[in-house]
């Protein structure tokens, strides 16, 4: 028998949280004092070029053992172009691929401030700031509509100085559950980025989120502690080969669940295994 382990309701952090980022390299744009504005607006028209001629694409990935592909198409709103998610599938502990950020970045750069620069990962990047949300439905998903809400306070992007990649994200914003505020805050780091037929993606992308305990309701913490309980006392149980093959199948998923209950943090890789591109929604015949 499989044994599958609980997975926290990350998903009411909402969209903003999470991000696929896919940006056309620049030309080298060196380190002039660019305003916050130009790099979000130089970064936006760079990736615009590059996703011309695509229509869709599928994104597969894998995040603590389980997988699931998630399905992006090209749609206009505002006379500009972005790219939707229209379907995922797959466990719902892989299912973090977030969607565009570039829905609401046209926005978002005007209010947008360049607050100096910082090396990520050996990359000289434009550190961008982000505390104006009004009007930007994409980044204030279930903003004031009560339990699960999610509202921004800011937004911090590290766009790499050189190729205008996003080579870090941070996010802080208040979560409400139960009627109570929460402070959240979101750290993804984009790596291993690769071209693949114009679709220029991270396939290695580290995420650490604190504050998520605040995200699950008592009940849902304790449904948690019981399976964790459950799980262990299973493990225990099963023969010393069948259980060290579970504990590496699961790689450190118990441990995860447990340190997300002790300290409200946890943090994953999401590992891109494959991308394809202009082949319409997956397990299309035509």
């Amino acid at each position: 028998m499989r044994a599958t382990t609980p997975t926290p309701p990350i998903s009411r952090i909402g969209a903003a949280l999470v991000l696929v980022v896919v940006l056309q390299p620049a030309s080298a744009g060196g380190l002039r004092a660019q305003t916050g504005e130009e790099v979000m607006r130089t970064a936006l028209e760079h990736y615009e070029q590059r996703m011309e001629g695509i229509e869709n694409y599928t994104v597969v990935q894998e995040t603590m053992g389980f997988e699931a592909e998630t399905y992006f198409e090209r749609t206009e709103a505002e006379g500009r172009s972005v790219f939707l998610p229209r379907s995922s599938t797959g466990s719902q502990a892989a299912r973090r691929a977030p969607a565009n950020p570039y829905v609401g970045f046209f926005e978002m750069a005007e209010p947008a401030r360049r607050e100096g620069a910082e090396e990520v990962d050996g990359e000289s990047c434009h550190v961008i700031g982000v505390t104006d949300f009004e009007g930007i439905e994409a980044w204030n998903p279930g903003a004031g509509s009560g339990d699960g809400g999610f509202t921004p306070q800011s937004a911090t992007f590290f766009v790499d100085t050189d190729d205008y990649l996003i080579r870090r994200l941070l996010v802080r914003g208040t979560s409400t559950i139960q009627g109570q505020p929460s402070e959240v805050s979101f750290t993804a780091e984009f790596r291993d980025y690769r071209d693949v037929d114009g679709v220029v993606h991270p396939f290695v992308t580290h995420v650490s989120v604190e504050g998520l305990q605040t995200e699950m309701s008592e009940e849902e913490q304790e449904e948690m502690r019981r399976s964790l309980e459950e799980m262990r006392a299973q493990m225990e149980e099963m023969p010393r080969q069948q259980r060290e093959m579970m504990e590496r199948m699961m790689g450190g998923q118990l441990e995860r669940m447990e340190t997300l209950l002790a300290q409200g943090a946890m943090d994953f890789t999401v590992q891109v295994t494959e991308i394809r591109v202009n082949e319409g929604p997956p397990g299309d015949a035509g």
